[in-house]
């Protein structure tokens, strides 16, 4: 599996349109939007999913810093997340 930014991102992408598949606002256009926000619109338990979904396809965890100030809620910061993550 190749882990540059721009495949996480994607793998990110497949993830959110798994849960959401009829969500038209999921690509990189909209990656700074907020996930929980009235766009986007996930909610608490959709959330814990895609942490889920990413600690199993990376084989990662997470610490509470990566949620820290609403940080692991956008495309692009859970992509820059996951990118640390792997890259330490």
């Amino acid at each position: 599996m190749n882990n540059d930014l721009k495949d996480i991102t994607n793998h990110v992408i497949d993830i959110l349109k798994k849960i959401q598949p009829f969500s038209n606002v999921i690509d990189e256009e909209h990656s700074e939007l907020p996930l929980t926000g009235s766009v986007m619109n996930f909610s608490d338990y959709e959330m814990a999913y895609i942490v889920l979904e990413l600690m199993e396809l990376y084989k990662i965890e997470f610490d509470n810093k990566d949620f820290e100030n609403y940080k692991f809620n956008s495309i692009k910061s859970i992509s820059e997340i996951v990118y640390n993550r792997i890259n330490l």
